[in-house]
């Protein structure tokens, strides 16, 4: 469990003299500790004796079975992982559920409880798949859960699924994945913010007097139903406030919308930007002399500027197969089959909110 000690504000005891006079008197830096919890991520497959034999060479006329279910579980896995840190903010919402009528045929409104009304970017079905378990949580207290692993049969649209039978539910309940409502990683959504999104963030509450240092800035340009057009001069003026509050930008996660639109801009100004190279031979745009990265996962209409001195990613373990046992692969109690289990431990913590901002309702 990561602990440590935050500075809320500058050291008071400076300041000039005349001379001969008395020194400043003393006193001591504003501190508050902080902890970042741990959390738990696992897949799981399974699969029966007799797909394994078939399997084993051409003559089964089959796939490799346990290659194929062990490598579709680790990239589902790492797509999961890269929605939690790039659009989560540790609650697990993914959509909300759209009346307290459904039966087979569930409507879903709202990409990750945000709100948007417009953009093809805020399907509200974008993160349910076929046989994916949810959970409906309670509008006002999400962690009350009033329907419980509820199984995705198919995705029929941007807005609807079919699915077992769901009732007793909110209007506006928490779409989740079945089991994981406070359960995620934290990501860039809860940490580069001020409190509009997540009030709480380790422990430390932003809205409580002297609590501003935990705050991130936000720029709202436009509004949720509404965003206004991207301008570079928005730009600069979050990248401005990071630099006022003693940050260094980073980089910047966007879209990959707000991306093109970006150099759309460059284009009509008859501009040419520098692109920066990042590791495994990805490109990117520049902006200040910083990578501009789009990833898919990022929040609809938002860039966010970031210094990275401000945030770190604590692994109790990398993403691995469990096998304390000896073994990867073990038997299913009473049946011809093997299962397998992945996990990963690990969250994302911050030290410093406020040296990091975001730019909002852009398009």
């Amino acid at each position: 469990l990561p602990i440590f000690t935050l500075q809320k504000s500058l050291h008071p005891s400076v300041g000039a003299k005349a001379e001969g006079g008395s020194l400043p008197a003393k006193d001591y830096t504003r501190l508050e500790t902080t902890d970042v919890v741990m959390k738990y991520n696992y897949g799981r497959v399974e699969f029966s004796g007799p797909s394994i034999r078939a399997s084993r060479d051409t003559r089964g006329a089959l796939m490799q079975v346990s290659k194929l279910e062990m490598k579709a579980v680790t990239d589902a896995m790492r797509n999961d992982i890269n929605r939690q840190l790039a659009s989560g903010d540790g609650t697990g919402k993914l959509a909300l559920i759209n009346g307290s009528s459904q039966t087979t045929t569930w409507t879903l409104d709202s990409l990750l409880g945000r709100g948007f009304t417009t953009g093809t970017e805020t399907t509200p079905t974008k993160y349910l798949s076929a046989g994916m378990r949810v959970d409906v949580g309670d509008a006002t207290t999400y962690t009350t859960i009033d329907v419980s692993a509820a199984t995705v049969t198919t995705v029929d649209s941007s807005t609807q699924v079919t699915g077992t039978t769901i009732s007793g539910h909110d209007d506006n309940g928490f779409v989740m994945r079945a089991g994981a409502a406070a359960s995620e990683m934290m990501g860039l959504a809860g940490i580069v913010d001020d409190g509009g999104q997540l009030d709480t963030l380790q422990t430390i509450t932003r809205s409580t007097a002297g609590n501003s240092y935990w705050k991130s800035s936000v720029v709202d340009k436009g509004s949720v139903s509404a965003p206004a057009e991207l301008q570079e001069s928005d730009m600069q003026s979050a990248a401005s406030l990071i630099e006022k509050n003693d940050g260094e930008l980073s980089f910047v996660l966007t879209t990959y919308a707000l991306r093109d639109k970006y150099a759309s801009i460059l284009q009509s100004d008859k501009r040419y930007v520098n692109t920066i190279e990042l590791q495994g031979g990805f490109k990117s745009l520049e902006f200040n002399g910083v990578a501009l990265t789009p990833d898919k996962d990022c929040v609809p209409f938002n860039m966010f500027f970031v210094d990275k001195s401000t945030l770190e990613l604590y692994e109790m373990a990398p993403i691995s197969w469990m096998q304390d046992d000896g073994a990867i692969l073990n038997r299913v109690a009473d049946l011809d089959a093997y299962e397998a289990t992945l996990f990963y431990y690990a969250n994302l913590g911050a030290n410093n909110c406020v040296r990091n901002a975001c730019l909002s309702y852009v398009q």
